[in-house]
Order: structure tokens, then C-alpha cells, then sequence
């Protein structure tokens, strides 16, 4: 692929370490052929091997694209440029995608990671399972406010990018993503198509331009997935669907959940089985502030 070069010098080794986002971004960032890529996700700073093993790397690099929220390691190393790029975030697509908080601190991680802010609510307020269905349809996502979603949705990615190296940027990068349709598998899981315009971002920062369309990687996030509900079309104008891809720690390869029905059976199951949750005392929040409580008042 021929990709055009600015008269600034060339960097030959790039270390790329932004957490999920890493093998994709770093695949296609490689696909330039101008770089040598290494790839080394870090998840947690305070575990110190791994930042160690970091720094091993990034003696070595001329380069390390990273998360806005990774602490300065390149002032340990003169010759070292940072790019910092943020986590993707926007969850317009997946308004019901939640959070759910024990009250009570839970000794280890809760072994359901992934919930529906309108399950989670109805199996605390001790809906029958078979009523719950009942909820998922146009007057709940209005009630709740998913229709306006887009808006705080918006505001949130333009934040993360613009305390990025590509803030300037925010609005070219968020329309190139949004020419793919849903260019996220959950409100914090970009696709490989996101990946690949966050690499091509991250080119164009270091002075680079790209006649030809980078690589598209492999979609490495596509083991999670939320749907776009029916009736939430409008936000994307593709056609919604219920069908879950899934990951937790009671099902550590892929678990396909193809009715609405099959899925809120599962999570009530779930929860039965979690004893902080089986308790209903916990909260429930989202990146857009959706006050989920609201279906009972």
C-alpha cells in the first residue's frame, strides 16, 4: 500500500498498549508497513509486573500509543513520543446496557459482568420473569429517555477525544465511524471498523496520510455483543434484533442468546445464583446517566 510521507522523521518502532483496543488498533496500524508493531495490553498500572514488562518494551520503542488514563511512563524515556488515544466510548446503541453495584463489596468480582438495566430493575423490584418481556418495548425506551440517548452519547465521545492527541479530530473521526453503521459490539467495544479509523487517526497525528484505506483487522471484541433493540432502529436506520453474543465466568466461550425471552430467563438464573445480587440490594447505572428506576415511579 502506498502511503505518502510529511517531512516529519519517520518513527520505526511503535509500542501499542490501550487496553481492548490494542490488537486491533495495532493491526492495522502494522498493515502501514512503516512500523514495526509491538502490541502489550495493560489493564491494570498498579500490577507491577506488567508495567514492568511495559517499560521493557518502550525502551525500545519510538512510539507508544496509549490510553488518555495511562500514567506518564514516557518521561522515563527521552527519545519516546506518547500518543494518547482514548477508551471508545458511546452507548447510543446499547442505552440499556448497565452497571449493576452491590451495596455490599463483593469479595471477589461478580461473575455476571454484562447487564440489562431494565432486567436488573424488574428482578429487584421481584417482577415475575414472564412479565419482564412486557417492558422491552416503545414506551419503556421512551420513559427511560434511550430516544435522546444520542445526545449525551455525543457529548461523552467528544470528551474522551478531545483530552486525547486527537481531539482536534473528534468530529472527522466520529463521522468516518459512523459510516460503517453500529461501529460498537457494546457501549465500550468498537469493532474492527472503529479500530481501524482510530489507527488511521493515530497516522495522521504522526504526519502520515493514507491514500488507501488501512487493513481492517480482525474483529477481536466480537466475543461481546449487546443488540440494537427493535424499535431503536432510528438511531442507525438498520433493523434491531434480539440476539445476545455473551461472555462471563459461567460461560467462558461464546454464549448465543437468539429470543428476548432466553435471555431474560438466563440473567434471572444468573442472578438467583449470585448471593449479592440475589439480594436485589444493588444499583444500576449506564454511561448515559439513564435513571432506571424510573420504570416504577
Amino acid at each position: 500500500m502506498a502511503i505518502a510521507q510529511s517531512d516529519q522523521p519517520r518513527a520505526n518502532r511503535i509500542t501499542v498498549s490501550c487496553v481492548c483496543q490494542t490488537p486491533g488498533v495495532a493491526e492495522s496500524l502494522s498493515s502501514s508497513g512503516l512500523f514495526e508493531i509491538t502490541a502489550f495490553p495493560v489493564f491494570d498500572y498498579s500490577h507491577q509486573e506488567s508495567v514492568a514488562q511495559l517499560c521493557n518494551l518502550l525502551t525500545g520503542a519510538d512510539i507508544w500509543v496509549t490510553t488518555n488514563d495511562a500514567p506518564p511512563l514516557e518521561l522515563q524515556f527521552s527519545h519516546l513520543k506518547r500518543v494518547s488515544i482514548p477508551v471508545t466510548t458511546y452507548g447510543a446503541f446499547h442505552p440499556d446496557f448497565a452497571a449493576v453495584t452491590p451495596a455490599e463489596k463483593a469479595g471477589q468480582p461478580l461473575r455476571v459482568k454484562y447487564h440489562s438495566g431494565i432486567v436488573a430493575t424488574c428482578f429487584k423490584h421481584r417482577i415475575p420473569v414472564d412479565q419482564v418481556i412486557r417492558f422491552f418495548n416503545r414506551d419503556t425506551y421512551a420513559k427511560l429517555g434511550f430516544f435522546n440517548a444520542h445526545e449525551t452519547a455525543v457529548r461523552r465521545f467528544q470528551e474522551d477525544f478531545q483530552s486525547s492527541s486527537l481531539g482536534t479530530r473528534w468530529r472527522e473521526i466520529f463521522r468516518e465511524m459512523k459510516r460503517g453503521g453500529p461501529f460498537m459490539h457494546t457501549p465500550s467495544h468498537p469493532n474492527a471498523h472503529a479500530h481501524r479509523v482510530m489507527a488511521e487517526a493515530v497516522l495522521r497525528f504522526l504526519g502520515f496520510s493514507t491514500p488507501q484505506r488501512l487493513a481492517l483487522p480482525a474483529d477481536y471484541l466480537a466475543y461481546l455483543r449487546w443488540p440494537l433493540y427493535p424499535q431503536l432502529e432510528a438511531l442507525t436506520g438498520l433493523e434491531g434484533n434480539y440476539y445476545w453474543v455473551l461472555k462471563d465466568q459461567y460461560n467462558p466461550k461464546e454464549l448465543r442468546l437468539a429470543t428476548l425471552e432466553s435471555f431474560v430467563r438466563y440473567y434471572y438464573s444468573r442472578y438467583e445464583a449470585e448471593p449479592l445480587l440475589a439480594s436485589r440490594d444493588y444499583t444500576i447505572s449506564n454511561t448515559l446517566n439513564v435513571d432506571f428506576e424510573a420504570l416504577f415511579r
